[in-house]
């Protein structure tokens, strides 16, 4: 194997060895020489999925000068392990000093399955992932250089604007079922309806499915004609984390990636709008009493365990939570909007939905036709914040983060 081959499989062994599924390439490596038959007995006799991928990992820098092509073409052929290759070819393309034109070649566009209820609209194409760059693109500097007023307005002229992507995660396998979830992707389905966006909605997801429909989704070709795009995840999480309904987590920030100016060119210039209901930690807002004195109650402020809380009785709203640390993604005319701040749980009622969600609906219908959207975030956060509260007292403050160049009117004057 090239020594440039051997570099790409080192600098990025963290991210196959996590999912790489490689008894499932073992029957082609062989057939294309790649492995002899003591090569795939080793690699057979290791006890976890994560044992398996290393020790192919370490065997085939050792396997000639096309083992590198063929274990690529092997991960391309087989199911849920497409996004690895696109890892390791993005970044040959990188170390080479270029990116691929590929990244743009192949994509199909998008056709009236969309709203047929099919379940997979999207075509399978070999694409390339490039982790966010601030700076990616010239395009985006010049539209906000010798700007005017009207410059700091995003173009929202087509009807639709473009896309809405809703995954609704509700029944885990090892997790608890998320009730008031599906009540929350139909209102979010009725509300971007009525701003004038095409909806497609996924629920259930495992992590790969959940890579892959986001990944398809963020080069769809009616992303050129489009104005903008929206993406709602809804499911289980950790800070930067979100989980498909197997149990294993999706890196957030790899998601936002995949709609990055390099990933989706179609995409550079125009708002890319996330509403993200998942839980970022496992700590409880216990809020502060306003009281003339600024006395605050002392056990207000005793931090109880997950579990004793988890054990309590919780007659409406259900409590997700885990913990883990987060990057947040650092890119141009993207907006992601977190139910919650870093560390602490997001609330849902069983009947209602999420509070995030319901805020979201509720500002979004008043006032969209007279405010931008982070204007109206601000009336979200107030409303979540002033409204909500949990039989108990738990509050909750929703937590935007805004890399947009302008403001978003999703009915412009």
């Amino acid at each position: 194997m090239d020594k440039k081959h051997r570099e790409l499989l080192r600098k990025n062994r963290l991210a196959l060895v996590q999912d790489l599924e490689a008894a499932q390439l073992l029957n082609y490596l062989f057939q294309e020489n790649c492995l002899s038959e003591n090569d795939v007995d080793s690699i057979k006799v290791q006890a976890t999925p994560r044992a398996k991928a290393e020790k192919l990992l370490d065997i085939l820098p050792r396997r000639g000068p096309q083992s590198f092509d063929v274990f690529c073409r092997a991960l391309a052929n087989t199911d849920g392990q497409g996004h690895l290759v696109d890892l390791l070819r993005t970044n040959e393309s990188i170390a080479s000093g270029a990116i691929s034109s590929t990244t743009t070649e192949n994509i199909g566009k998008i056709s009236s399955e969309m709203n047929d209820g099919n379940s997979s609209p999207f075509p399978s194409h070999q694409v390339k992932v490039v982790k966010p760059n601030v700076s990616f693109s010239s395009q985006v500097k010049k539209n906000v250089s010798g700007s005017t007023d009207e410059d700091f307005v995003y173009s929202m002229k087509c009807k639709p604007h473009g896309w809405c992507l809703i995954v609704n995660n509700v029944d885990f396998e090892h997790l608890n079922r998320r009730g008031g979830s599906d009540l929350d992707a139909q209102k979010l389905e009725e509300l971007f309806t009525q701003l004038q966006y095409k909806v497609k909605m996924f629920r259930n997801q495992t992590s790969k499915q959940l890579k892959e429909t986001l990944l398809q989704f963020a080069k769809l070709d009616d992303h050129r004609v489009a104005d903008s795009m929206v993406v709602c995840l809804l499911s289980h999480g950790l800070e930067g984390q979100i989980y498909g309904i197997d149990g294993v987590l999706v890196s957030i920030p790899d998601l936002l990636a995949l709609f990055n100016g390099y990933m989706a060119k179609d995409l550079v210039g125009k708002p890319k709008l996330f509403f993200i209901q998942a839980c970022r930690g496992s700590d409880f807002d216990h809020g502060a009493d306003m009281t003339d004195g600024a006395h605050i109650p002392g056990d207000l402020h005793v931090k109880q365990s997950t579990e004793q809380l988890l054990n309590a009785a919780f007659p409406t709203d259900k409590v997700e939570t885990f913990v883990e640390p987060e990057t947040l993604p650092a890119e141009a005319d993207t907006l992601v909007a977190y139910s919650t701040v870093p560390g602490y749980v997001s609330w849902s009622n069983l009947q209602k939905g999420s509070w995030f969600v319901q805020a979201i609906v509720d500002v979004f219908s008043a006032y969209a036709h007279e405010e931008d959207v982070v204007s109206m975030l601000v009336r979200v956060n107030g409303k979540v914040a002033r409204e909500f509260e949990s039989f108990n007292r738990k509050k909750q403050i929703p937590a935007p983060v805004i890399m947009l160049t302008k403001k978003v009117f999703f009915f412009p004057s």
